[in-house]
C-alpha cells in the first residue's frame, strides 16, 4: 500500500485534503493533525496513521468503508464523528488517547474494544450502534455520557474506579447480565440501562444496585 505525498494537501503539519483515488492510503509522516472532513467520503478501505498525528478532527474519516483502524500512541484527541458510518470491526486505541468525541465511532461493527488507561472523556453516542460485547471503563473516566454505548451487544461492563454519573441511555439496548462497579457510583439515570437482561448489577461491596 503506497500513496504519493503529492496527493495530499498539507500545510504546517495539518492534512486538509486527499486528492487521490486509492482506497488504501498511508498518511505522510510528519502530519500532526488531520483536519475536519479531510478524508470524509473518500471510499477508503484501509488507512495507516503515522505516529506523528496528535489530533484527528471532526468527520475526518466519516462515511468511508474502513474495516479496521489502529490509532497510534501519539494521538490524544479523536474528534466528533471522526469515524462514524464506516464498517470498522476492529479498533485499536493505543495508550495516549485522552478524548473521544461525540459520535466518534457511531454506526460501525466493532465487536471488541479495549479503552486505554489514558482516556479521560468519552463523548455522547461515541460508540452507539456497534456490536461490542464487553467493556472495561478506565479509571480516569468519571462520566458516561448520553448514549455512549447505546445499541451494542454488551453482556459485561466493568467500571474500574469511582463514577460520578451515568447519563441517559448510556447502555440502553444491550444484553447486559453483569455490571461491576469497582468503586463508588454517585448517580445513575433511570434510562441508563433500559432494556437489558438485568439493570445495573453488582457493586464491589456485594450490594446490588437494582430494580
Amino acid at each position: 500500500m503506497s500513496t504519493k505525498d503529492t496527493e495530499f494537501t498539507i500545510k504546517n503539519g495539518i492534512l486538509y485534503e486527499y486528492r487521490g483515488d486509492s482506497s488504501k492510503i498511508v498518511i505522510p509522516n510528519g502530519v500532526t493533525k488531520i483536519a475536519s472532513s479531510a478524508l470524509k467520503e473518500k471510499n477508503l478501505e484501509e488507512v495507516i496513521i503515522p505516529d506523528t498525528v496528535i489530533e484527528i478532527g471532526s468527520f475526518a474519516f466519516s462515511k468511508n468503508n474502513l474495516s479496521s483502524i489502529i490509532i497510534p500512541e501519539s494521538v490524544e484527541i479523536i474528534g466528533d464523528f471522526a469515524f462514524n458510518n464506516n464498517r470498522i470491526k476492529y479498533a485499536w486505541l493505543s495508550e495516549g488517547v485522552k478524548t473521544i468525541g461525540d459520535y466518534a465511532f457511531y454506526h460501525n461493527q466493532i465487536t471488541q474494544l479495549i479503552l486505554p488507561d489514558t482516556l479521560e472523556e468519552i463523548g455522547c453516542n461515541a460508540f452507539n450502534s456497534n456490536k461490542i460485547k464487553k467493556i472495561m471503563i478506565p479509571s480516569k473516566i468519571k462520566v458516561i455520557k448520553n448514549g455512549a454505548f447505546l445499541l451494542n451487544e454488551l453482556d459485561t461492563v466493568i467500571f474500574s474506579d469511582d463514577i460520578e454519573k451515568i447519563q441517559e441511555e448510556a447502555f440502553k439496548y444491550n444484553k447486559i447480565k453483569n455490571c461491576f462497579f469497582m468503586g463508588k457510583v454517585e448517580s445513575i439515570d433511570n434510562t441508563s440501562f433500559d432494556t437489558n437482561t438485568k439493570r445495573y448489577v453488582k457493586k464491589k461491596v456485594g450490594v446490588d444496585v437494582n430494580e
